[in-house]
């Protein structure tokens, strides 16, 4: 099929999707053999891309081939890291593949910030693993300044952003008061002021 063929519509009229499936999972062996297999997403993206304000690629957390194309084919990168040990861990190795992607394949790449989620603000560990966070990544971080103090915007865990993937529908439309909706409402506040 053709990128035309399998781009879906949603119910949102800004809102469109090219969905992955199972048989993705082939292709890191596949672009083992292709010329300029780094990038094989960008040579599809660019068949679409003025049809679109933004793309938003939804990759893997592994340093494969995916990931290399993704960030071949990316112009900036959020960094989604979970509250967890094992998460903060590989953010280290995932900073060099971005550096070394940045300085052979893609001078353009930025990143755009790191992003903590899945905080479960009621546990010690992840409050220490936040700690951690902005200690050593801190002028990474998105933040917003309120009353002249800096707040580290935050991804919580929550509930309502677990359900809404089941009911096929965005956060925006399945709560769009949730606390997860709220903080994805400022992160792209946030993206949008520096932007501009």
């Amino acid at each position: 099929k053709t990128v035309e063929d399998t781009v879906l519509n949603t119910t949102l009229k800004t809102l469109d999707l090219l969905p992955s499936n199972i048989g993705l999972v082939a292709i890191e062996k596949e672009l083992e053999n292709f010329e300029d297999r780094e990038f094989a997403l960008k040579k599809v993206l660019d068949t679409i891309k003025d049809r679109y304000d933004y793309i938003i690629i939804d990759s893997p957390p592994t340093l494969g081939n995916i990931m290399i194309n993704t960030l071949c084919a990316s112009d900036s990168v959020i960094i989604p890291v979970q509250c967890e040990f094992f998460s903060l861990e590989g953010l280290e190795p995932l900073l060099k593949t971005i550096q070394l992607v940045k300085r052979s394949k893609n001078p353009k790449l930025s990143v755009k910030g790191i992003l903590p989620t899945m905080l479960n603000i009621r546990t010690n560990f992840a409050k220490q693993i936040l700690s951690d966070i902005v200690r050593h990544f801190k002028k990474q971080l998105f933040y917003e300044t309120k009353n002249g103090q800096t707040i580290y915007l935050v991804i919580p865990r929550d509930i309502k952003l677990a359900e809404a993937p089941s009911f096929g529908k965005p956060i925006f439309l399945y709560d769009v008061k949730s606390r997860g909706a709220v903080a994805y409402q400022k992160l792209a506040l946030i993206i949008s002021k520096s932007n501009n």
